[in-house]
């Protein structure tokens, strides 16, 4: 997008962030999908929401998503995540999805990446572990998402995504992404996460 559409953008932005969340999406409806995507990144939550809510309805609404991420054209950490979001709620119905989900794990913000792992966990596809081993090595020992790309291997690894993500609904871990036992995997997980924790208890105890 050339400086003087991002111009307009920006204004558009700014006037429609004023109003409430009917009126934006009558306003913005129409409007064509890269516009859309170009809202998705404004800094206004309302704008951006209404933009997620307008490209849900888009047939090339997950195409474009994906486009954005991976050409960097949602800048913003709020939008990277929407986008994140946008294709996690889709599941496993759009398989390029995990390209926009690797593009985003080396962001360098730790929320961003972070949050695409719980797409590429829940993928559950072995052909993903040796990127995100390659990701381990890259980073410091003892950071948050050090921890974060561990589970999410060791998720991938024993085939129960919920080790990356405990408390990520069963009903929708079944229904969007077609996990098999899905209520016995997120049990068998939050089991594992309270032996944790009593572990790190007893070893704190005096």
């Amino acid at each position: 997008m050339n400086s003087k559409a991002g111009s307009q953008i920006k204004l558009l932005s700014k006037d429609l962030c004023h109003l409430d969340y009917e009126d934006i999406e009558a306003r913005i409806g129409t409007l064509p999908t890269d516009l859309l995507i170009a809202l998705l990144n404004s800094s206004s939550r309302r704008v951006s929401d209404s933009a997620f809510s307008c490209l849900g309805r888009r047939t090339d609404g997950e195409g474009a998503v994906i486009d954005a991420i991976i050409h960097d054209r949602l800048t913003r950490k709020d939008s990277k995540v929407r986008g994140t979001n946008f294709l996690i709620f889709r599941g496993c119905s759009y398989p390029d999805a995990i390209q926009a989900y690797f593009h985003l794990l080396d962001d360098k913000n730790e929320e961003v990446a972070g949050n695409a792992l719980l797409g590429i966990v829940f993928a559950q596809n072995k052909q993903y572990l040796p990127r995100l081993r390659e990701k381990q090595a890259s980073l410091e020992p003892g950071t948050w998402l050090l921890q974060r790309v561990t589970a999410a291997t060791e998720g991938i690894e024993e085939e129960n995504p919920f080790i990356y993500s405990p408390y990520y609904a069963d009903e929708s871990a079944a229904k969007v992404w077609g996990l098999a036992d899905a209520t016995a995997k997120r049990r068998a997980a939050n089991k594992r996460l309270e032996n944790q924790r009593l572990t790190c208890r007893e070893s704190k105890a005096p």
